[in-house]
């Protein structure tokens, strides 16, 4: 009985599991269901590595002119368009907490402990809704709303945020490794500057998901907007100029280092990423699209395993179950025995045998349902609040199906037991 039990909260925990984790997926897909790709330059010393983080300012090189122009003469693309962030932190003047104003209220920020904010643009033809309108304005993502403490529903507020906004940059040659190799390095100098905007929309991770910005607190600007403001602080003095004249390098203006890519159809985009690498052996892509279905695929692989491991366990519980059943009607021989000494028919044994193993199936089921509560709270089965009532209906359908098979095979089993008992 406590086997079968812990057979059926396993097996339903698993599928319940499966089930959210195969609805969750789906839902990413849905969402990062965008024809766009992100392109970026990266130094020796990164390639290779896992991962393309889009403010990684000492791997990111530039992207010159003439490579845009390969990129635009791609097939399949409809446009190249820079992509670039505000952060609200800078790590390089170690500076890794900061503030956001709403209306009167000052909420801080630390990186280390839950992340800061950072500002991106939008564009068009990334066709962001809210409430089902294209977005218009600047706007804010709902984890931002939250810490701010700003209902979902509001509009037309005024937030205040200082950023660092990129001015210039210097390039130099910097170690790869313990080796010694040279690469070339890139550094971007910032300047801070304080933004005071008015938001109009606050919008969910259904409603804008990018892989870079959507775990985080995000500032949405119109790329108009966003540019305008990039392109009237480039080459002003930044705050610091870091390690620019130890390293004797030269100084230029700020030039953009990541793109984004806008793809005519979501079944083109492998295709065109091949063709932007094979522009330079330095830039690397990343579209949101394949890199969901690609989790996807892993996790079909996995649930795979873990049906098979729920069709062993049942199987070895029955058979484990029934040589218990077996055993315990070889002792009753003698009884039966006696009871054909008295008279009865094997008929009505067989009926008295099984009444023993109705009343063990009664008990698992009814001993079960409390049990299930118990090994949750005591940890014993990982089951999340969100796939309970999926875990616990699932618990039902399985410890009476599996139940009443037991059931079939002990009525079976006991038949043939009391007919080959002799006096």
């Amino acid at each position: 009985m406590l086997l079968g039990f812990m057979m059926t909260v396993s097996i339903s925990t698993n599928i319940s599991d499966s089930i959210l984790q195969e609805n969750q997926l789906a839902n990413g897909i849905e969402r990062a269901n965008k024809a766009e790709v992100y392109t970026g330059k990266v130094n020796d010393a990164f390639l290779g590595n896992d991962g393309y983080y889009i403010a990684n300012q000492e791997d990111n090189l530039d992207i010159s002119d003439d490579e845009i122009a390969q990129m635009k003469a791609i097939k399949h693309v409809k446009g190249v368009y820079p992509f670039d962030v505000f952060d609200t932190i800078n790590q390089m003047q170690n500076v890794t907490t900061t503030s956001v104003y709403c209306e009167e209220d000052k909420v801080n920020f630390d990186y280390f402990k839950s992340g800061s904010p950072l500002v991106a643009p939008y564009y068009s033809f990334q066709n962001i809704k809210s409430n089902g309108k294209k977005l218009k304005g600047n706007a804010i993502s709902q984890s931002l709303a939250n810490k701010l403490g700003i209902d979902k529903n509001e509009k037309n507020f005024k937030i205040s945020v200082e950023v660092y906004i990129p001015v210039q940059q210097y390039s130099y040659q910097g170690e790869m490794n313990e080796s010694g190799l040279k690469a070339e390095m890139s550094q971007v100098l910032t300047k801070k500057v304080k933004l005071d905007l008015e938001v109009d929309h606050i919008i969910s991770v259904d409603d804008y998901y990018n892989e870079f910005l959507s775990a985080g607190y995000t500032i949405l600007m119109p790329e108009k907007s966003f540019y305008s403001l990039l392109n009237q602080y480039n080459n002003q003095t930044p705050d610091s100029l870091l390690d620019a004249k130890e390293l004797n390098a030269t100084i230029t203006p700020y030039h953009s280092k990541n793109y984004v890519v806008e793809v005519d159809r979501i079944n083109h985009l492998k295709t065109v990423e091949k063709e932007i690498t094979k522009i330079s052996k330095n830039l690397v892509t990343y579209d949101q699209y394949n890199s969901v279905i690609d989790t996807t695929d892993v996790y079909k692989e996995e649930r795979k395993g873990r049906y098979i491991y729920m069709v062993m366990v049942v199987l070895v519980a029955i058979v484990l179950y029934a040589m218990v059943q077996i055993n315990a009607l070889d002792d009753r021989k003698n009884e039966v025995k006696l009871l054909k000494l008295y008279g009865l028919n094997d008929k009505d044994i067989h009926s008295l045998v099984n009444e023993n193993g109705l009343v063990q199936l009664l008990l698992s089921l009814v001993l079960g349902i409390p049990g299930f509560f118990v090994a949750r709270k005591m940890g014993f089965f990982a089951v999340n609040d969100q796939s309970l009532i999926i875990s616990l209906l699932l618990f039902f359908s399985i410890q009476i199906a599996v139940s009443i098979i037991i059931y079939i095979l002990y009525l079976f089993y006991s038949k043939y037991f009391v007919k080959k008992v002799k006096l």
